[in-house]
């Protein structure tokens, strides 16, 4: 595993990891001081989410080797390669519980380890993973999982005390609560686990003791780690889905639904039978489903989800971890493939049910019964692993090099809006530092692809905008017709707000030709839709001032960020700057008191500072009256 993937920790920073890591200046410790760590732990972007064990990884990465990605990807690896040697514990200790409930299962011991090796490496090695381990970012999931597999390891060796000697009933709280609590402080993924223990529960021991006795205590504690977790969930979903934090899709909750029956069938076809061709980093080309027979294959998808976990209890008693893996492959999909509005696919999602979907395959390996053709099965076995460690080196080279990986993306996914822009974008900076046209023209030729694509962000178009400015060969009026089209058409996006906070700098700095109008009737466009994001408030603001020089409507739009969230320093800074330079200085004062606890980190300490000698300042100079 570490040879096939080595080549790829040379790559670079991609998507998540610029604002999660390398904006994020509250990683960046480079002191052992106790509230620099503190504010690391707190410093994911997104407010809503703590995510800090984490946070204090990259921290610790960065003060040991600073933003050298390698080293990042290296510390991704070793987890995942910890990830493998757990879940080889993990698979050791559910085959040994199912000896004790089965016991036909008992007379195939010696081979119980071999699968579990089996299955493990197999998984290490899956395609499918390779973004858990190569993008940075994506620690969250593997580090979470650490603690996953580390309850179920625990769990099933409990319970299978439990299932054979009785007792032990501390031990599984113990091992799913605490596990629980601690694979949370990586990613939410970890509330899963819960869900997991229930699934082998409904597979195997099926809440009995050896005697087939039900074991009450065991059913109680589980409807209560189920069903706390499960009430408090849809508390928390019915407040933040319709909110003004929900992320803004060009689709609906029931449309993402029906599109997700489909995206789970190429997530299996994905992990069993992988093609480097079809494995990629974007996936905001799939088509949305719209209805049943919109299209056609939305409803053969569910038919064949709902035939395939029938299938799994139909060999329940059969085939107990059959079922189990097809079971875990289920409930590893139901936090983020169902209603809880993210991008529609992302390979990293597979982590932990691509080992369901192994542990299906592997459990017919260790069946009862299950040795004849013994030389066939391990030449397929072999067969697969070695097609799982081909195609994971072809990805891992692609990962090796930014202007390679962004190519190889945007030939596999040529309708791709993201995939497109990246590639143009790396080409546009390659072309700049090697002093190349051919390449500039080559991202031009990208980006006028994407001009008028609805499914794009405005992107492509500020790029294309940019590159008029600093006259490379280009004119970007359609460019600003098809920008604003677009902010017309959907809900500004994060990248489209981006886009914006970019034409502003590029104006400001003088990069840009005076195009106040068109970057004016862009804002109006974006700000026209519901409920504003704060993060559109807060550029505007910013243009309001800057461009239009109109103190009060910036100062409005900067009152409205802070409300939207109140607890975002970013935005109150803003709020006491604009009153600093409206003179209003005792307002000024009074949002600085409401900002000043905010600032975690020595850097926003230091700009809270700044701020506050700006103020004396400012409340030092003669006041003159305004009339």
């Amino acid at each position: 595993t570490a040879a096939v993937y080595w080549a790829g920790l040379y790559g670079g920073f991609v998507f998540d990891d610029f604002p999660f890591i390398v904006e994020n200046a509250g990683v960046h410790v480079t002191t052992l001081h106790a509230r620099d760590w503190l504010a690391a732990a707190l410093s994911f972007p997104a407010g809503h989410q703590g995510r800090w064990l984490t946070m204090l990884s990259f921290a610790a990465n960065h003060y040991l080797t600073g933003l050298d990605p390698f080293w990042m990807k290296l510390v991704n690896l070793l987890i995942h390669l910890g990830n493998g040697v757990l879940a080889f514990l993990m698979l050791r200790a559910l085959f040994a519980l199912r000896r004790a409930v089965v016991p036909s299962a008992r007379a195939i011991a010696e081979v119980d380890d071999r699968v579990a090796a089996l299955v493990a490496g197999a998984w290490l090695l899956l395609p499918v993973n390779l973004a858990a381990v190569l993008y940075v970012a994506q620690r969250l999931e593997s580090l979470c999982q650490v603690f996953v597999l580390l309850g179920l390891w625990w769990y099933l060796r409990a319970r299978r005390a439990r299932y054979e000697r009785g007792g032990g009933l501390a031990s599984i709280c113990v091992a799913l609560l605490a596990c629980t609590a601690l694979g949370l402080t990586a990613k939410e993924s970890a509330i899963l686990l819960p869900a997991y223990a229930v699934s082998v529960e409904l597979a195997l021991p099926r809440w009995r003791d050896a005697a087939r006795r039900p074991d009450r205590a065991l059913i109680a504690f589980h409807a209560v780690l189920i069903g706390a977790p499960l009430v408090t969930g849809l508390v928390w979903l019915l407040g933040w889905m319709h909110g003004i934090s929900t992320y803004a899709r060009s689709f609906d909750v029931g449309q993402r639904l029906l599109t997700e029956a489909r995206v789970m069938w190429q997530y299996i076809d994905w992990t069993l039978l992988p093609r480097a061709a079809d494995l990629s980093f974007f996936h905001d080309d799939i088509a949305i489903s719209r209805g049943l027979l919109d299209p056609p294959s939305t409803l053969l998808a569910l038919l064949g989800l709902a035939a395939l976990l029938a299938s799994a209890f139909w060999q329940r008693r059969r085939h107990p971890l059959y079922c189990l893996g097809i079971l875990w492959f289920f409930v590893g999909q139901s936090l983020t493939g169902t209603i809880i509005p993210l991008e529609l696919a992302f390979e990293h999602r597979n982590y932990f049910p691509s080992l369901g979907l192994l542990l299906a395959i592997g459990a017919l390996l260790a069946a009862p019964g299950a040795q004849r053709m013994i030389r066939i099965r391990v030449l397929a076995a072999a067969g697969l692993i070695g097609l799982f460690a081909f195609t994971t080196a072809l990805l891992a080279r692609e990962w090796s090099e930014p202007l390679r990986m962004a190519a190889a993306e945007a030939a596999k996914r040529p309708r791709s809006a993201n995939a497109q822009y990246e590639y143009a974008h790396l080409l546009m900076l390659t072309a700049e530092r090697r002093g190349e046209p051919a390449l500039l023209d080559r991202a031009v030729d990208v980006l006028r692809g994407q001009i008028g694509n609805p499914a794009s962000s405005i992107l492509p178009e500020e790029l294309l905008i940019e590159i008029e400015a600093a006259g490379k060969r280009t004119q970007a009026g359609d460019a600003w017709q098809s920008l604003i089209a677009k902010l017309h058409a959907h809900v500004p996006s994060v990248p489209d707000i981006s886009a914006l906070t970019g034409l502003t700098e590029c104006q400001v700095s003088k990069r840009c030709p005076d195009e106040t109008g068109r970057l004016l009737e862009a804002f109006m466009a974006a700000l026209a839709h519901p409920d504003p994001s704060a993060a559109l408030l807060s550029a505007y603001a910013g243009f309001a001032v800057a461009v239009l020089h109109d103190l009060p409507a910036a100062e409005q739009a900067a009152r409205d960020a802070v409300a939207r969230e109140p607890n975002r320093l970013p935005y109150r800074t803003d709020l006491v700057q604009l009153l600093i330079m409206s003179d209003r200085l005792d307002e000024a004062d009074a949002e600085l008191a409401r900002l000043t606890p905010l600032a975690q980190s020595d850097i926003q300490r230091n700009d809270v500072a700044a701020l506050r000698a700006r103020l004396t300042d400012a409340k030092a100079r003669p006041r003159t009256d305004p009339q």
